[in-house]
């Protein structure tokens, strides 16, 4: 693909983005009658868990996973549409918090959240330099792939959140194998079910923790192409890639570059501060990595965790207590 195709790609992209958040008012997004349909059937969905807590509180992950995915469009509502910036982190915050929580609850669980869910929530743990709980969902994947059981094919036991990974969602590789350099990890590579063209990545991992500046700009630049190709919105499916970043949410925001950046700064190297790419001039490429750490945000209904994972919701409370 050449260079003027995918940049007018990342415009039609972007041109999408913006009239979807302009003309979802009432659905998506907020409106003078309130936060939208959608938000109203997430808190219809609550309102059931607490009038039969008993039934229903098994599927608090749902509501969880659902908050999670509703918090983010918002976030990039805030950045993109309001210009907002303090918004924008207040929402990413409880988006991350609703996420990991999610993911808590169904590794307890015999439970499939599948790896493009997954490496999603590891890189908003370290977009956030929450660095112990990235490590949570990174040791989670690494204890799916190690100890799943191809003979069981989907009858997997607790734990294998994962099943031995998709070949076709790369980023999730890509992060969780930068995670492996930067803490002396590994997994079974034999198991792993690892994607058949790995380029850019592997050309990025070698050189994950260069000192060379230029040469960081110039593997990002590499990554924002491989984005953009990968966030084409087609209904033609027989290419020689995966739409990885087509859903809207993932369409500008390139988490998998700067989860690179944030752990590069997380074990003390320098990053550029300024890049070649334009893609890396947008607002939700700017927002990351962070200059300073985000307040913890709190949880509504989090008691809720009480009845089937008091052991979670003691932990979120120690979380809060010790700042």
């Amino acid at each position: 693909m050449t260079k003027e195709f995918l940049e007018k790609e990342f415009k039609k992209m972007k041109a999408y983005i913006y009239k979807w958040q302009k003309k979802d008012k009432g659905e998506w997004f907020p409106n003078a009658q309130g936060e939208g349909s959608e938000k109203e059937n997430i808190d219809e969905y609550i309102e059931d868990i607490f009038n039969d807590t008993k039934n229903e509180i098994k599927y608090l992950s749902l509501y969880f996973k659902d908050m999670a995915f509703w918090k983010m469009n918002q976030a990039q509502y805030a950045l993109l549409y309001k210009e907002d910036q303090d918004e924008f982190y207040k929402l990413f915050s409880e988006s991350a918090e609703y996420a990991y929580l999610e993911l808590l609850i169904k590794k307890k669980r015999v439970f499939y959240l599948g790896m493009s869910s997954v490496g999603f929530t590891l890189a908003l743990q370290c977009l956030l330099k929450n660095e112990a709980k990235y490590k949570v969902v990174a040791e989670a994947m690494l204890y799916s792939i190690n100890n799943y059981i191809p003979e069981k094919h989907d009858k997997q036991g607790v734990g294998i959140i994962i099943s031995n990974g998709n070949d076709d969602i790369v980023s999730a590789w890509f992060m969780l194998d930068l995670y492996c350099l930067a803490y002396e990890k590994s997994y079974d590579k034999n198991k792993a079910n690892l994607p058949k063209n790995y380029t850019p990545y592997d050309e990025v991992l070698k050189a994950w923790d260069t000192t060379d500046l230029q040469k960081v700009d110039q593997l990002v630049y590499k990554l924002c192409e491989i984005h953009i190709l990968k966030g084409i919105r087609s209904g033609d499916m027989d290419k020689d890639w995966s739409q990885e970043f087509a859903h809207n949410e993932q369409i500008l925001f390139p988490f998998e570059i700067q989860v690179w950046l944030t752990l590069r700064e997380m074990k003390g190297l320098k990053n550029p501060t300024k890049f070649t790419h334009y893609f890396m001039q947008e607002p939700l490429a700017k927002a990351f990595p962070l200059h300073k750490i985000l307040p913890l945000p709190n949880i509504p209904h989090i008691e809720l965790l009480k009845i089937e994972y008091p052991e979670l919701y003691e932990q979120y409370l120690s979380e809060r207590k010790n700042g």
